[in-house]
């Protein structure tokens, strides 16, 4: 049979639930998991929930995805913190992912990192009712970074590995891959 690619339907819940598990025991959290089927309905958009002519340029997100949050002081801007909004299947929440957080030399040392934090904190208990999560990536080799992070309740990660496809050839790589594979499955079906 042909692969085919839709938008999961509310009827998919309890297979959408079991395969979050299956990967959450694979990856050895299974207690960690907290997707149930009726968590999943409060917290993910089925096809079936709305109507397709309201989903804006037939079914692709707002290219506006990104927030900010600007510090100042007096009519400085001191930081800031440009974020996005994410979902964690784990805990069938929304959360935030700070992509930048930026406070300027002359400004550090004061708190200020530690406010812009938490107006994301703050953020992120407004669109989960408090139970997503706020999370970042951070250099290797930026021990004082790290060590803040940990000072105000951060974890490192340890084994994760960021993976990313960017730029257009890559994606374009990446698409004709896929473009193969259909092909391969329509020949070996015929």
């Amino acid at each position: 049979m042909q692969p085919k690619i839709r938008r999961a339907l509310r009827a998919d819940v309890h297979e959408i639930s079991a395969m979050i598990q299956e990967l959450a025991d694979f990856e050895k959290e299974s207690d960690s998991n907290k997707a149930t089927p009726e968590k999943l309905l409060e917290t993910v958009n089925f096809a079936d929930d709305v109507a397709l002519e309201h989903i804006p340029l037939a079914g692709a997100p707002s290219r506006k995805v990104a927030h900010c949050f600007v510090l100042t002081i007096g009519e400085k801007v001191a930081g800031m913190a440009l974020f996005f909004y994410n979902y964690s299947t784990w805990l069938a929440s929304p959360g935030v992912y700070l992509e930048d957080l930026y406070v300027r030399p002359e400004f550090r040392r004061r708190g200020l990192a530690t406010l812009l934090f938490g107006a994301l904190a703050e953020e992120t208990q407004r669109i989960s009712e408090g139970k997503g999560r706020l999370e970042w990536s951070c250099l290797r080799w930026n021990e004082g970074a790290l060590k803040f992070y940990e000072r105000i309740g951060g974890t490192r990660m340890e084994e994760w590995v960021s993976v990313r496809v960017a730029g257009g050839d890559k994606l374009e790589h990446l698409k004709q891959l896929a473009d193969e594979v259909r092909a391969s499955s329509n020949n070996n079906n015929k």
